[in-house]
């Protein structure tokens, strides 16, 4: 779907309302939600997508301007015809990507599920993206030596296959090294923002470690399943009492 002169990968399933969004991990793509989507399609709209030069969305002008991606996430759904509101679920830094996102377009947003939130101070310090990555993946030795395709592994064998491809995908790293050099300065920008008050934030940890970050587990898969379904049940409560009262 085109969102502003290059083509982003959305990934929908489900009926119903709120429509439930997923932001990745640093690094990661839609099939990292291969566990937790199929789940919550079950009860209500969700999708998922790639940002801009991760898995099988393009890159556009190259650039890795943090403020675009809540942007073109909008002209994403926009165009999509995915109506809000949403309920924002995001993964350590598509966590501070659902934050941005929810300062800017805080009539759409009706709910955020925070994973990993780095704003809480309660994920692990961010590591340093090997840069040779990139140029091992284009040889080949990446592939070879399973170093990426195995943090795969725990997910669902057909979210798994496509993980494996990019993660051993010269552009894909070389996106993901972008994202994470700028992770600090992100996160900084991120904490100066304030949320209206009526956006119910729930706040879950899973302990994420590695890079890209995956929820890899049945049991994480649950967690967060469950911390969305509940923020789902919250806004339909909320759209009900003010039918209600209108």
């Amino acid at each position: 779907m085109d969102a502003g002169g290059h083509q982003l990968h959305i990934y929908c399933t489900g009926k119903g309302s709120p429509i439930v969004v997923l932001e990745a991990g640093t690094g990661s793509m839609s099939s990292a939600w291969g566990w937790v989507q199929p789940e919550v399609a079950k009860t209500t709209r969700v999708c998922s997508y790639d940002r801009a030069g991760l898995g099988w969305s393009e890159a556009g002008d190259g650039l890795l301007v943090a403020s675009r991606v809540p942007e073109e996430l909008r002209v994403l759904l926009d165009r999509s015809n995915e109506i809000g509101p949403i309920v924002l679920v995001g993964h350590e830094l598509g966590a501070l990507y659902a934050r941005m996102y929810a300062a800017r377009f805080a009539r759409d947003t009706a709910a955020l599920v925070l994973i990993d939130d780095p704003t809480t101070g309660r994920s692990s310090a961010v590591p340093v993206f090997p840069s040779a990555w990139p140029w091992l993946a284009r040889v080949g030795i990446l592939r070879l030596s399973g170093r990426l395709s195995s943090l795969a592994s725990g997910l669902p064998a057909g979210s798994a296959d496509a993980m494996r491809s990019f993660l051993n995908r010269p552009d894909h790293l070389t996106r993901s090294a972008l994202e994470l050099s700028q992770f600090t300065e992100v996160e900084d920008h991120v904490r100066e923002l304030s949320l209206p008050p009526e956006i119910a934030i729930a706040d879950i940890s899973i302990g994420t470690h590695e890079r890209p970050a995956m929820i890899v587990t049945r049991e994480d898969a649950a967690k967060v399943v469950q911390s969305i379904q509940a923020a789902v049940e919250r806004v339909r409560e909320d759209e009900e009492s003010a039918r209600r009262f209108e």
